[in-house]
Formats: structure tokens, C-alpha cells, sequence
């Protein structure tokens, strides 16, 4: 489905979940997924070309999450925070800066989490710790799938572990915001 991968339903992914809750405290809330695969493997993508749309929707707030195809092999960490900052800052478009999360890789790899780190306080963005979640077997979608790459994927159970995580700071942050 056009969802997280392992959850069973987009009312599951941690982006729906994410949204929903936003919804709850302003009903009138929209948002945006960008699927990104295709940046964390090749980061210097024309962010235009690859997210048309992403810098004209004056997004209020990013929630970073990719790193989970970026090949671990010769990970470049300044290329990686380059990365990002391009395709935040392209996101983030001009006038009023939204606010900016940014997730540590689910999956485990230090060196990914790291250049998120470096990121996040380069840029004061908020930064939502996943590598734990992802280090527990009740979070991943283990004896769901016979693929094993997708059934280590976050099921239904990890998905809300992320959501709850990005919610803890989310809500706070756009309640000032909006105050």
C-alpha cells in the first residue's frame, strides 16, 4: 500500500498516526509525506524535481526521517548533513522557518544517527532519538513478512512508538507556535 512499509495499514504508519493526532488539536491541519528513498540514495538529487509541490506548501513544521537506504558502506557524514540541509532547506522554502524534527535511524547505524545529531544541532532542530525503538523485536514486523529486510521494517506497534516519540515534541513545538 502507499504507507509505511510493515505497518498494516496507513492508518497505522507513523505518519498517518502523526497527522491524525494534529488533527485532534486543529482540525483543519493538512500535511505532506515525501517518499524519500530515492534522496537517501542519491543525496544530491534535484529536490525539485524529485518533490515538486514540497516548497510551496509552507509547511508549519519537517519531520525528518530518512536514512534507511542510504548505503552504510562508505557513509559519508558531511555529505550526508549537506544532503540534508539542501532538502530541508528546500522544504522549508521562504518566509517563516517551520519547525524541524529530525529522527535518528531506526535500524541502528551510529554513523547515519550521528550526522542526524550534527545536524540537528547545527540547526537547533529538535531531535527524536529512534535507534532504541528499533533495537527492541516488539517494534519490528518480525513473523508478518517472509521477506525478512521488509519484516524488520516497524510493524503496527513500532509505528506508534515513532508516532508517540515525533509527538512528544511536535505538539509542544506547534503549540507555541500557533499561541
Amino acid at each position: 500500500g502507499d504507507w509505511g512499509m510493515a505497518a498494516s495499514s496507513a492508518g497505522k504508519d507513523y505518519a498517518h498516526l502523526v497527522l491524525s493526532a494534529v488533527r485532534v488539536r486543529w482540525p483543519e491541519a493538512s500535511g505532506m509525506i515525501l517518499q524519500g528513498a530515492t534522496w537517501e540514495r542519491n543525496l544530491a538529487i534535484d529536490c525539485a524535481q524529485e518533490f515538486p509541490g514540497a516548497r510551496d506548501y509552507r509547511a508549519d513544521a519537517i519531520v525528518f526521517t530518512l536514512c534507511a537506504n542510504t548505503p552504510a558502506e562508505g557513509f559519508d557524514s558531511e555529505a550526508f548533513v549537506a544532503g540534508m540541509e539542501r532538502l530541508i532547506g528546500y522544504a522549508a522554502g521562504a518566509g517563516e522557518r517551520p519547525i524541524v524534527l529530525a529522527a535518528t535511524d531506526f535500524f541502528g547505524d551510529k554513523n547515519k544517527s550521528a550526522a542526524i545529531e550534527a545536524y540537528a544541532k547545527k540547526h537547533a532542530a529538535a531531535l527524536i532519538p529512534l535507534m532504541d525503538l528499533g533495537a527492541r523485536a516488539e517494534n519490528r514486523a518480525l513473523g508478518l513478512f517472509a521477506h525478512e529486510g521488509v519484516a524488520n521494517h516497524p510493524g503496527d506497534a513500532g509505528m506508534r512508538a515513532i508516532a508517540d516519540r515525533i509527538l512528544e515534541k511536535l505538539l509542544p513545538a506547534l503549540e507555541a507556535r500557533m499561541a
